[in-house]
């Protein structure tokens, strides 16, 4: 699914590679570049010879991703005492990351100070560099609603689509014992496709009094 969820954020195309193409393509490939690589990297490569092949590679230089395209990330519960950044720093990094999705900045400052003080904040962080955020709210209920709420998760625009949101979504269900609830807008498929992945269900029709 990652793999999938990373070639559709990159308007990529899946290419299918047999055997024998494998083979062909990646003989090729050496004999130009004089490199080495394993079978595993060399489906990448093919592919790539494939499509040039076919006329459909643009002439310039590119870059050959020789992995699956995930990261390795460090995800883990943060205190306040742990920000490198201020929390307007954070406000404005959460504002940018969940683009039309986000929420006016006094909201996202209210949740973010209630989690620090009785939920909890969880970053992703790739090679030190924040890469991820999400942040839990206490409810104050144990039986009556779920103990804690999704208020934000949010992850760097330029690494989207590497399991990141998955990684840390299942770190706040663990953090929380299961006992989370969310919300999410109806025109959010993206982030509904994840939700659904990871066990959530559509429980009812949430309504906020408009008084206008």
């Amino acid at each position: 699914q990652d793999a999938l969820d990373s070639i559709y954020d990159t308007n990529g195309t899946i290419i299918g590679i047999s055997e024998e193409e494998l083979l062909r393509y990646t003989a090729k490939f050496k004999e130009l570049e004089k490199v080495k690589f394993s079978t595993e990297q060399g489906y990448a490569i093919a592919g790539f010879m494939k499509e040039v092949e076919k006329d459909n590679i643009s002439n310039g230089n590119h870059v050959i991703i020789l992995n699956n395209g995930r990261v390795d990330l460090n995800v883990r519960k943060v205190d306040i005492s742990e920000l490198d950044m201020t929390i307007d720093e954070l406000i404005d990094t959460l504002d940018e990351w969940m683009m039309e999705y986000t929420d006016p900045r006094y909201e996202i400052k209210e949740a973010i100070q209630s989690a620090f003080q009785n939920g909890f904040v969880i970053m992703a962080f790739y090679n030190n560099d924040l890469a991820g955020i999400t942040v839990i709210i206490h409810t104050g209920f144990e039986v009556f609603i779920p103990t804690y709420h999704l208020g934000y998760i949010a992850t760097k625009k330029s690494i989207k689509g590497r399991g990141i949101a998955t990684q840390l979504l299942a770190k706040a269900i663990e953090t929380a014992n299961g006992k989370i609830s969310l919300h999410v807008e109806r025109n959010n498929n993206r982030a509904i496709k994840l939700y659904e992945k990871m066990g959530f269900e559509k429980s009812y029709l949430r309504m906020i009094y408009n008084n206008k």
